[in-house]
């Protein structure tokens, strides 16, 4: 497979293609997927803590 027009990321997501990644490639890549994650994580965590901070203030079971 010819992975030199692909990205990091989507020879990557090939399980076929991880054996011939550096490691350095494997540890940036591992990198870049973590902070997607804890960056989606965080965002939905946000998300919902708005959102219970609106429907306790329409409810009116917000801090008196």
């Amino acid at each position: 497979m010819d992975t030199s027009n692909m990205s990091l990321m989507e020879i990557f997501s090939n399980p076929d293609v991880m054996h011939t990644l550096t490691f350095g490639q494997k540890m940036l890549a591992s990198t870049i997927t973590m902070i997607m994650g804890l960056g989606i994580t965080f965002t939905v965590l946000i998300l919902i803590w708005i959102f219970i901070s609106i429907m306790g203030k329409a409810l009116g079971t917000g801090k008196k």
